[in-house]
Parts: C-alpha cells; structure tokens; sequence
C-alpha cells in the first residue's frame, strides 16, 4: 500500500524522515545521535547499519526494527538534551560537539560503542570551546576527560 507521498512524487519517503515525523507527533524531546549523527553531519560517509535515537523516555535493551530499518533508542537525561541539536525540516540531530560527548557519556555503559576510537577520529573537526562548554551539562567524570582531550591539542 502507498502513501500519499508515494503517490504523489512517486518515491518512497526516507526510512529517517518519517521515523522524525512520528516522533515529532508524539512532542518528545529526540533527536538522531551517535554513529547517526556522524552522518548527519557529513562527517562520515560510512554507513552504519542501525539508526540510534536519543531521546529522555523511550528505552530499548536492542534494537527494533522500524520502515525496515534496525533503530536503536538511546535514553538519556532531559537536562542532556535542550542543546546542541541541528533541525533540518522534520529531521533533528546533534552537532559534532554534542555527539562526541554523547560517545564520551555513553561509553561507561556500552563498551560495544568504540566511543575512544570515534573521539580521536573527530576531535580535529570540531570546535574545542563548544566541547568544553556543552560539557558543562555532564557529570564531572565527562567535563574531566573533555579537559584531558582538550589539552592534548
């Protein structure tokens, strides 16, 4: 069965356009994080084959498969979510910043993430006064290793 939108410009939506459209209906705070946001981004133009949103409520132990697509949903504190996100239309995600402290936060959780890796990969890219400041919002354990890094160069 086709949507509307199928019919009318005779292409599929995006999988990620319409997964912000649900989520946008449903007036949480969200956006697309991590290896998603990377993306997002144009920092990486390799493709990961899960879409992770972050948002306060929602939680899952794995990832659920959406439009055919595997989303992993990533909960993290409100409070870590009122900055550092780009809106492009219906689309949201987090700045290069704001994603290399989500991978700084999470890594104490999920080993799996390679969060050191992904840091040195993109620290050269991003702008160390908005690290630094963003990491306010974190536990002092992540403003520590934000320090660290900065300091390296």
């Amino acid at each position: 069965m086709k949507t509307l939108e199928e019919y009318k410009f005779g292409k599929t939506p995006d999988p990620m356009t319409l997964i912000a459209k649900a989520m946008n209906k449903l007036k949480l705070k969200w956006y697309f994080g991590l290896y998603t946001a990377l993306r997002l981004n144009g920092a990486t133009y390799e493709y990961y084959s899960r879409i992770f949103l972050v948002t306060p409520v929602i939680t899952r132990p794995k990832p659920i498969t959406i439009l055919g697509e595997s989303v992993q949903f990533i909960k993290l504190k409100e409070s870590l979510l009122g900055f550092g996100v780009i809106k492009r239309g219906e689309i949201q995600y987090s700045d290069l910043e704001k994603t290399l402290l989500d991978f700084i936060y999470l890594k104490r959780y999920n080993k799996r993430l390679n969060a050191d890796a992904v840091v040195r990969e993109y620290i050269t890219k991003i702008e160390k006064e908005k690290l630094v400041e963003y990491s306010k919002a974190y536990p002092k354990s992540v403003q520590r290793e934000v320090e660290v890094i900065v300091s390296r160069g």
